[in-house]
């Protein structure tokens, strides 16, 4: 996730936001058509870097998007449900 942070603060969030959630949804699906256990597995690590990118940028999205009163609340409602 360290290298997903750097990729954040570098190019456009959005974008790396939408990238990921593609990626993640690809990947679901491979690992849904996927016919043995070590093509789960690879599916699986794919799907983890694509996640990787998803938590710094949609973090620094709800920071410049939400009011600081209300920040506290977007995160947690956010981490809840990435948790």
């Amino acid at each position: 996730s360290l290298g997903a942070g750097a990729a954040a603060d570098r190019y456009d969030r959005k974008a790396l936001t939408i990238v990921a959630a593609v990626g993640w949804a690809v990947s679901t699906i491979g690992m849904a058509l996927s016919a043995t256990f070590n093509q789960v597995l690879g599916w699986r690590i794919v799907m983890g870097l694509f996640c990787a990118f998803s938590t710094p940028t949609a973090y620094t999205l709800i920071n410049q998007r939400v009011p600081k009163d209300r920040l506290s609340l977007a995160t947690s409602v956010y981490g809840t449900g990435v948790a």
